[in-house]
């Protein structure tokens, strides 16, 4: 089987992350990240997080995924052949590739272009720059170090359509991967008050994609 492998500085603490951290096949690894790139400091956390994912994956290969992402569908067929999938942030990659869901083979050639270019590129003052922009920049001029999926494989619905997630019906996402659920946009009107109980007896188009999951 396969083994999850949680990257931590603070152990996940709560009911549930007590939980997690049981289930057969989750090592929890304690980290020092890296908080500074060419002596500029990385203040927040999720940046912290963009560089740290990419060295795990440099030196490990294997599928990474945050936090706030489910699973729907197996990965398999992204993985044949491929050295690096990600996938496109809006329609035809609008916004770039989004860096929530990305599949590596150790020392992929570009998950080291990647992090060869990561520090020039790192503004604290441009949120995704280093993280969505610049990995799209890399898959034009590099096009035969990585494949592309369609916004839909793991980032549909988007940002901007998070009420359709959420509160919206009719849809089964026959064409998702995963599904990233923007937690950071999504906490306080919906993630907030998930439980077993509302997923399992409230119709919507979220709830019913994942109930199979609790039943």
């Amino acid at each position: 089987g396969a083994t999850v492998f949680l990257y931590y500085k603070y152990l996940p603490s709560g009911e549930w992350g007590r939980k997690a951290l049981a289930l057969p096949g989750v090592q929890a690894i304690r980290v020092k990240p890296v908080t500074q790139v060419r002596g500029r400091e990385m203040v927040h956390m999720a940046h912290v997080a963009d560089l740290l994912r990419l060295q795990a994956l440099r030196d490990m290969g294997g599928i990474y995924m945050d936090l706030d992402v489910i699973t729907l569908r197996p990965f398999t067929p992204l993985m044949q052949e491929h050295s690096f999938v990600m996938g496109q942030e809006g329609p035809r990659g609008v916004y770039g590739l989004c860096n929530a869901v990305m599949l590596s083979a150790p020392g992929a050639g570009f998950v080291k272009l990647w992090l060869q270019h990561f520090g020039e590129a790192f503004d604290p003052a441009i949120w995704s720059m280093h993280s969505v922009k610049l990995p799209s920049i890399l898959g034009h001029l590099y096009p035969h170090h990585l494949t592309q999926v369609h916004d839909r494989a793991f980032f549909y619905p988007l940002w901007d359509k998070i009420d359709h997630m959420f509160a919206g019906h009719g849809d089964t996402f026959p064409e998702n991967f995963a599904m990233h659920l923007w937690e950071s946009l999504s906490w306080d009107k919906y993630i907030n008050r998930l439980s077993e109980e509302y997923i399992l007896n409230v119709d919507n188009n979220f709830n019913n994609a994942v109930r199979r999951f609790l039943a």
